[in-house]
């Protein structure tokens, strides 16, 4: 009885694909500085997908085609009819918190696109923001890996920013040029400045050179438990 109804397109119980709506809005994160800009994207990003109300993540993919740079403005009308309510609402919510200057240079876009009929996108608009911040999408040009060596530990109080940075300077640099045991090393200097973290850093740096413990990730994931379970802490 239950594949003549599946044979006849009839969907029942578990088999029914649920109907999935849009949310009514975007949420655009305030427009950011050089510092924040990744993290901008992310929580753009985020935004978009949880708007998209998609059982997949299609729509991920879909926005993060602007932020390659050898793209262009115009590419981006077209729009697949699968996002393009979506696009609108990205539109208007990213025309809302771009800053004067780019503003500007959106009001010539549209005119010239509304004097032909048409409509600029959100993701020209993006496409646009992402363009200013060029510079820091490539950030292979910002930071080297002697940033990474030369990066200070502040204190600490500070440990989740120190580790935040680090990592901003590990996504941008070319780390596979590092040899594992290196980073180790680069690491666990950083680390003896601190106190919290003395007993991990001890034990480590006594570890033969072949044992298998002696890594990187090793010595990273008692700082990530300490940060862990300080802001529990802080939340109980």
């Amino acid at each position: 009885m239950q594949l003549s109804k599946l044979a006849l397109g009839k969907e029942t119980g578990e088999n029914k694909i649920p109907t999935r709506k849009e949310l009514d809005s975007v949420k655009v994160p305030s427009y950011p500085g050089m510092g924040q800009y990744r993290d901008w994207v992310t929580q753009l990003t985020r935004n978009v997908n949880t708007t998209a109300n998609r059982a997949d993540d299609d729509a991920i993919a879909w926005l993060h085609k602007v932020f390659k740079q050898n793209t262009t403005f115009d590419e981006f009308y077209e729009c697949p009819m699968a996002f393009l309510t979506l696009d609108r609402k990205m539109a208007k919510a990213l025309s809302e918190v771009c800053p004067k200057s780019l503003k500007d240079q959106l009001t010539n876009k549209e005119v010239v696109y509304q004097n032909k009929g048409q409509q600029i996108k959100g993701r020209q608009i993006l496409w646009m923001i992402a363009r200013t911040f060029d510079v820091n999408v490539d950030l292979g040009h910002m930071y080297s890996i002697e940033d990474l060596s030369l990066r200070p530990f502040t204190s600490d109080k500070d440990l989740q920013g120190f580790l935040n940075k680090w990592d901003e300077i590990c996504a941008c640099v070319d780390i596979v040029k590092l040899e594992p045991a290196t980073l180790a090393q680069m690491f666990q200097k950083k680390l003896k400045e601190s106190k919290v973290m003395t007993t991990e850093v001890t034990h480590w740096r006594r570890l033969d050179a072949n044992d298998p413990n002696k890594t990187y990730e090793w010595l990273r994931k008692p700082v990530e438990t300490y940060l862990r379970l300080d802001l529990s802490l802080i939340h109980t």
